[in-house]
C-alpha cells in the first residue's frame, strides 16, 4: 500500500510512502493516532475496534454514477493516453467523415437535424455509461466505519483507498442533490474538512459518502457532528429578502434589451421568439434559486439551504466560524438589507440580502456562540 500524510500547513501531502506492507503501513498510522491523542490513548482503524455506519450497494453507485459527472474523470484518463499515442493509432478526421453516408451535406435541414440529435442522445448516453463505469470503479466496496476518533472509509473496487478522518476536524456536512438525483431521492454527503482557501469547499480534504436517502443523510449529519437529529429538510427555514430577486430581473432585463436589439439587428425577426423563450426561463430559473435560498439557525448549528430542481443543505457548527462579515452598499442600506459572510475552515458560507435586523442578529449570535464554546476548530 501507499501511506500518504496531510496537515493543515499546505494544500499537498507532505509525506508519501510508497511500496509498504499493509501490517507496516497500519502500525504508521496507528502510531500517528496514538501520538496525536496522547492524553485518551489512540486508535486504529481494525475491525476489533471499528463499528460499520454504512456500505453500499451496486445499486446505489449506479444511481450515484448517473447522478454525478465522473465520465469526465474517465474521459480526461482517456485523453491523457490518447495524446501520448502513436500517429497511426490515432484517429483521422477525414476518414470519419467519410463513414458518413454518401450525400449527407446535401440533405434536408431536418434530415441533418434528426442525425445530429441522434449523435446527441448517443452521446448522453455514453457519458451516462462512463459516469456510471467511474462509479462503479471508484466508490465499489464502499464501507464507511465509525472509529474511536472519527471516521474511516475504503473504496475502490480494484485500487482499495482508505481515508482517515478525524471527527473533530470536521467543518461543514454538505448533502447535494441535482435533478438526477432528486428523480431517485438520494443525496451525496460530504464531510469537509479545512480546504486551503478555496472557498467553495471543493478541496481534497472531503471525505463523500455518494447515494443516500435523506433519512441516512440527516443520521450521517448527526454523527458527524455529534448532535441530536437535526431533520434538515424540515427546519423552519427563512428566506432571503425580495430585493435579490429584484436585482436579478433587472440585470436579466437589461441583458434581454441588448440581446434582443443585437438579434434584431442582425438576425430574421424570428429569432426573438426562441431568444424570449431563452430569457424567460432563465427568469423562471432566478426566481425558482431565490425560492429555495434559506436558512435556519438551530441551536449550535446553522444550515443554508439552495437549490434550483434539487436541494443542497449546508449544516455547519456555529462554534467552528472563524469570521463573520456583513456586507452593505448604500443601495442596501436604503432597503434595509445586508449580505452575511461566515468563514470557516473549509468554505465560506454566503448568504444574499438578508434582512438588515437579522444578519445582524445571526452575526451577533455567532459570536455569541463562539465566545461560549471556545472548541477547536481542528
Amino acid at each position: 500500500v501507499t501511506l500518504t500524510i496531510e496537515t493543515a500547513g499546505s494544500s499537498d501531502e507532505e509525506v508519501v510512502l510508497a511500496a509498504l506492507a499493509a501490517d507496516r503501513a497500519e502500525q504508521l498510522r496507528s502510531t500517528i493516532s496514538q501520538m496525536q491523542e496522547v492524553a485518551t490513548a489512540g486508535t486504529s482503524v481494525g475491525k476489533a475496534d471499528s463499528t460499520v455506519v454504512l456500505t453500499r450497494a451496486t445499486r446505489d453507485l449506479v444511481i450515484h454514477g448517473l447522478s454525478s459527472n465522473q465520465a469526465w474523470l474517465v474521459l480526461a484518463g482517456f485523453v491523457g493516453v490518447y495524446s501520448q499515442a502513436p500517429d497511426a493509432w490515432q484517429l483521422d478526421g477525414e476518414a470519419l467523415l467519410s463513414t458518413l453516408p454518401p450525400g449527407f451535406f446535401d440533405s434536408t435541414a431536418v434530415q441533418i437535424s434528426l442525425v445530429v440529435l441522434v449523435l446527441i442522445v448517443t452521446g448522453i448516453g455514453l457519458m451516462l455509461a462512463l459516469s456510471v463505469l467511474a462509479s462503479l470503479l471508484i466508490y465499489g466496496n464502499f464501507e464507511l466505519r465509525r472509529v474511536h476518533d472519527g471516521f474511516a472509509a475504503r473504496q475502490g473496487a480494484i485500487s482499495s483507498r482508505q481515508l482517515n478522518m478525524r471527527q473533530r476536524r470536521i467543518q461543514t456536512v454538505v448533502l447535494q442533490q441535482n435533478w438526477i438525483a432528486k428523480f431517485f431521492s438520494r443525496f451525496n454527503v460530504s464531510f469537509e474538512q479545512i480546504s486551503h482557501g478555496q472557498a467553495d469547499g471543493a478541496g481534497a480534504g472531503r471525505l463523500l459518502i455518494p447515494a443516500v436517502t435523506l433519512a441516512q443523510g440527516d443520521e450521517l449529519a448527526a454523527t458527524a457532528l455529534d448532535s441530536p437529529p437535526l431533520a434538515i429538510a424540515r427546519q423552519p427555514f427563512v428566506r432571503v429578502s425580495a430585493y435579490l430577486l429584484r436585482k436579478r430581473f433587472l440585470w436579466l432585463s437589461v441583458n434581454s434589451i441588448i440581446a434582443g436589439v443585437m438579434c434584431s439587428a442582425f438576425l430574421p425577426l424570428w429569432g426573438l421568439g426562441p431568444l424570449s423563450i431563452v430569457m424567460l426561463l432563465v427568469g423562471f430559473a432566478q426566481y425558482r434559486q431565490w425560492q429555495i435560498l434559506g436558512l435556519s439557525v438551530n441551536g449550535d448549528y446553522l444550515i443554508v439551504r439552495r437549490g434550483l430542481i434539487g436541494r443542497n443543505y449546508i449544516v455547519l457548527p456555529i462554534a467552528k466560524v472563524q469570521r463573520a462579515a456583513l456586507v452593505q452598499t448604500p443601495f442596501m442600506r436604503r432597503k434595509s438589507v445586508a449580505h452575511l459572510r461566515l468563514v470557516l475552515a473549509s468554505r465560506v458560507v454566503s448568504l444574499p440580502c438578508l434582512p438588515a435586523t437579522l444578519a445582524q442578529q445571526i452575526a451577533n449570535y455567532t459570536l455569541y456562540r463562539v465566545e461560549e464554546k471556545p472548541k477547536s476548530w481542528m
